[in-house]
């Protein structure tokens, strides 16, 4: 069901009907999953905000949403939504990414109290945007406060890419776990799949294709080059 439902094969359900599912898959550590099953659900669900939030912040750790890309949707997910935490959360990320330490400390504020967003995530957060700061001394005190080992895997990696690339030496850095825990699977075989819906079905937003285009396979490579 899981391999059907990553490469957009026969009938696409609702959110809600495999809501389960993307729950089992979040706590196997599976988000490349996740990420290809919500991409196939938005064609039929555009405006869905955990599709959205899913594809444009499992997107941006993957690497294959760019940070400018996931900032710009989900700023206007948060807008859309009334500050939502868990899109404020995902929008801190990626102002990190996009190297921008303030907006992310404004969008982790602006969620406020709430279990939506773990204290660990909130120490990374902060932690990680002290470190952009150049503020040596809050950024290793909140890191190392901080449990890698209760954020899921991709998380773990994005925040220690951003880490390794600051100006802060010696910082408590998230382990680096197997890749088997949170590779995307199998992004040719999805992007073919992904192109051949587009010519069998239409989409009821047609405009969602545009929303939430299947990435270029050559591009990607690129990205992952870069890293």
């Amino acid at each position: 069901m899981v391999k059907a439902l990553c490469h957009g094969r026969g009938p696409i359900p609702l959110h809600d009907d495999v809501q389960p599912l993307l729950a089992r898959l979040a706590r196997l550590g599976r988000t490349g999953d996740i990420l290809a099953i919500s991409r196939s659900l938005l064609r039929n669900e555009p405006n869905h905000p955990v599709l959205r939030t899913n594809y444009f912040y499992l997107g941006c750790l993957h690497g294959v949403v760019t940070p400018g890309e996931a900032c710009a949707g989900l700023t206007q997910l948060a807008d859309e939504w009334s500050g939502r935490p868990e899109i404020l959360g995902a929008l801190a990320f990626a102002r990190l990414k996009a190297g921008q330490p303030a907006e992310a400390e404004e969008a982790l504020a602006k969620a406020g109290p709430t279990p939506r967003l773990s204290d660990d995530y909130r120490r990374a957060v902060a932690g990680t945007a002290a470190a952009l700061r150049g503020d040596e001394v809050v950024a290793r005190d909140t890191l190392g406060k901080t449990n890698w080992r209760s954020l899921l895997a991709i998380e773990g990696e994005g925040f220690r890419a951003i880490l390794a690339a600051s100006k802060v030496a010696s910082l408590p850095l998230p382990e680096i776990k197997t890749k088997g825990e949170y590779e995307v699977p199998t992004l040719e075989e999805w992007q073919a799949a992904q192109d051949q819906r587009h010519r069998s079905f239409e989409p009821k937003d047609p405009g969602s294709s545009a929303k939430y285009p299947v990435p270029d396979l050559e591009e990607w490579r690129k990205r992952q080059q870069r890293k």
